[in-house]
């Protein structure tokens, strides 16, 4: 039954990997059908439990992201499908994919700064945010809609590229 909710969870991340990369969101209709499918899994598997074992998994992922959602790291798409895997898989191995997703993410941002050939600007970028965070003690608001788009970065792949890595080598 296990490889099930894999294989649900795949095509979703999948899905919304193609959306990320389309219009720069995750349909909410997508993260209703993953939350879904998988209180329906945590129920078959564990019954009654499960639904609180879905909650707790769902719910605290997305509480523990949220702070990066207020500075602008993370979208609130991609919170929500970390707590989705979170809900079906459990709090601890939604942890690992979230960690293993951001390790990803920092290669990969590394790699794009290497071929922007824009190293320098986006630390200046950098320290300007943290000067200004220092000073006024408040972290400013960015606006992703008239955001540069070269200095985003789309998390749902390095999200699917650690599921799937994991997975392969079974550690989820």
């Amino acid at each position: 039954m296990e490889h099930v909710i894999y294989f649900v969870l795949i095509c979703i991340l999948i899905a919304a990997l193609v959306c990320d990369f389309r219009t720069y969101k995750i349909p909410n209709q997508m993260i209703i059908a993953g939350g879904f499918a998988g209180l329906i899994y945590r129920f078959i598997v564990n019954s009654y439990m499960g639904i609180a074992q879905w909650l707790i998994g769902t719910v605290s992922m997305i509480g523990i992201l949220y702070l990066l959602y207020c500075i602008s790291v993370m979208g609130a798409g991609d919170i929500k499908l970390l707590g989705i895997i979170s809900g079906c898989l459990g709090l601890k191995r939604g942890i690992v994919v979230t960690v293993f997703t951001l390790v990803t993410a920092a290669v990969i941002a590394i790699i794009l700064l290497i071929k922007r050939q824009n190293f320098r600007h986006r630390m200046a970028y950098l320290i300007n945010f943290l000067q200004e965070f220092r000073l006024q003690k408040e972290i400013r608001y960015m606006d992703f809609k008239n955001k540069d788009k070269a200095a985003c970065m789309h998390l749902t792949l390095p999200l699917l590229i650690a599921f799937l890595i994991l997975r392969g080598l079974e550690i989820l």
